[in-house]
């Protein structure tokens, strides 16, 4: 049976948010372009690296069996970068995030601005690699953030991933890591993403922004009342959700 509408209460004090980064704060797939610099860079295996390319241009492409895509692309991306140092991993992340900074949305800085006025801690959840978003976060001055991480052995990347946030589930366990370590109430959190897995987290939180959504993403936005906004309104909707002046206003 389908669920009914969410009953929210009519207004929620906000005191985190939790942002989804591809194609949310800025388009494409950020992981495309650190695969590519890796291998520009020769920190990775050549072939894991050209295969793990393909498959993320592959799940930017489909529509159907994402999931399965997204997984191969992780399994490649974890085949590629084993027996990497973490720190030239670690270097590449930073010339990636240097590059693809200039491509978030115009409208960011400005979000950002608002949630702090309010005094909203951020926080970035993202399949992306965690170097990658560490660096995002060090940037924007963020509260924190979690992508996908890799084991470390005696300084060198294995194959083993032990966070996975772009596979199904693997936001809602962050989600709960985050609200049992004290450092999120999910209650009390503006949830802002574009695609269908980020409902793991919209179902946990106080508020919710469906960004541009994609097709199932949409589709859940209308069943549960969920805000939906694109780069023109998200600065008006995030504020309507905020509810308050800023503090000190």
């Amino acid at each position: 049976m389908a669920a009914g509408p969410v009953d929210r209460p009519a207004k929620v004090s906000i005191r985190s948010a939790i942002l989804d980064l591809d194609g949310t704060l800025l388009p494409g797939v950020l992981g495309a372009q650190y695969v590519h610099d890796l291998l520009d860079d020769g920190a990775c295996a050549e072939g894991a690296g050209r295969a793990c390319a393909d498959a993320i241009w592959r799940y930017g492409q489909a529509d159907t069996a994402r999931a399965e895509i997204l997984a191969e692309a992780y399994r490649l991306y974890a085949e590629a970068l084993h027996g990497t140092t973490l720190e030239q991993a670690r270097r590449t992340a930073v010339r990636t995030w240097r590059t693809c900074r200039e491509r978030l949305f115009p409208f960011v800085h400005d979000l950002l601005d608002l949630l702090r006025a309010h005094r909203v801690h951020v926080y970035l959840l993202s399949g992306n690699s965690d170097l990658l978003i560490q660096e995002a976060v060090r940037d924007l001055g963020l509260s924190g953030g979690r992508g996908a991480v890799t084991e470390v052995v005696d300084g060198l990347l294995t194959r083993h991933l032990l966070c996975t946030p772009g596979l199904p589930g693997g936001k809602a366990a962050v989600l709960s890591e985050l609200a049992e370590s004290g450092d999120v109430d999910p209650a009390g959190s503006l949830a802002i993403g574009n695609a269908v897995n980020d409902a793991e987290v919209f179902f946990e939180s106080g508020a919710v922004v469906a960004f541009e959504p994609d097709p199932p993403l949409r589709d859940l936005a209308a069943l549960h009342g969920w805000a939906v906004a694109d780069r023109t309104t998200i600065l008006h909707t995030g504020s309507r959700l905020l509810g308050t002046a800023p503090h000190g206003h």
